[in-house]
């Protein structure tokens, strides 16, 4: 008789604990983090000088920048967490962190431009596909 109420006993601890450790809210994994919508991330300039900006709720600073030239990525390293620029393009994030200005020069080569900026925030990466039209 023990045994069973003891039994009984701990199956409604067990049961009770299942329930106080359920969560209702949603949690947020790494696919949930964003520091630009999607529709942000990839930016179409005609061959003109031209910029944007883009805005953020999380704080971010810049990696690299990936730059196709003769037919091979070229790393730009040279940065200092705010900015980054190459030939005919560049990228400078805010005092806040959380907006960057990009600007592209005119494009007159007759070929396409393509760079790809990477943006850090906490452990969370993405890439800005930038690309100008010839």
């Amino acid at each position: 008789m023990k045994t069973k109420i003891l039994c009984i006993f701990y199956a409604i601890a067990c049961l009770l604990l299942m329930l106080a450790g359920c969560n209702k809210e949603p949690s947020v994994g790494p696919g949930d983090f964003v520091i630009f919508k999607p529709e942000q991330r990839k930016i179409k300039f005609s061959n003109e000088e031209n910029s944007v900006t883009l805005e953020s709720s999380h704080t971010f600073w810049v990696g690299y920048a990936y730059i196709e030239q003769n037919g091979k990525i070229v790393t730009i390293e040279e940065t200092d967490f705010k900015n980054v620029s190459g030939d005919w393009f560049s990228a400078r994030v805010s005092d806040d962190h959380r907006r960057i200005d990009i600007t592209v020069k005119q494009n007159d080569t007759g070929v396409e431009r393509n760079v790809d900026i990477t943006i850090q925030s906490g452990n969370n990466f993405e890439s800005l596909i930038l690309t100008q039209s010839k």
